[in-house]
């Protein structure tokens, strides 16, 4: 299995994050809005007729009818403009949003990072308390180191063995 870097992990979340697909549906939803709202009003047809085949009578029918609705001084293009802002402003929440995807990634990539190295440090250091430990059973044995030192240098391990279980959980 091949590592990830940080640039392969940000376009992962990146490509895939659920907010940023929602994000992008704000954005559309927006513009959508602002287009519609700078159109003009559709215009009403109908017929209209009353007592339609009432006792077999043709009945009576007013005449076929069209209705626009005008909208003057610039409202259209008003409108328009205030879901533009809409548009725009998801754009910047949209922009937002990748930014706070992307430093989520980075701060979890440089986590793990940190917490790799707790562990090769941890590993060292119980390495080096072994060194210790050894040492110390030889210097005790040519009478150099008393009981108490070498008691010292077991506990040294011991630490250096739950610090590493530590850092590795």
């Amino acid at each position: 299995v091949s590592a990830l870097g940080l640039a392969d992990l940000e376009q992962l979340a990146l490509r895939h994050n659920p907010t940023l697909a929602q994000a992008a549906a704000f954005i559309d939803s927006a513009r959508g809005k602002a287009l519609q709202a700078g159109l003009p009003l559709n215009p009403t047809v109908g017929i209209n007729g009353e007592q339609i085949g009432a006792d077999r009578r043709a009945g009576e029918w007013n005449w076929f009818y069209l209705q626009q609705e005008i909208v003057t001084g610039g409202k259209l293009r008003l409108s328009r403009l205030k879901y533009e802002q809409e548009a725009y402003a998801a754009e910047a929440q949209a922009c937002a949003q990748r930014l706070r995807v992307a430093n989520a990634i980075a701060e979890g990539y440089f986590h793990v990072l940190a917490a790799q190295r707790s562990v090769e440090n941890h590993k060292r250091l119980k390495a080096n308390a072994e060194d210790g430990l050894k040492t110390t059973e030889q210097l005790a044995n040519v009478g150099q180191a008393n009981e108490p030192d070498l008691l010292q240098a077991k506990v040294e391990v011991q630490r250096a063995a739950v610090a590493l279980k530590a850092a590795q959980t």
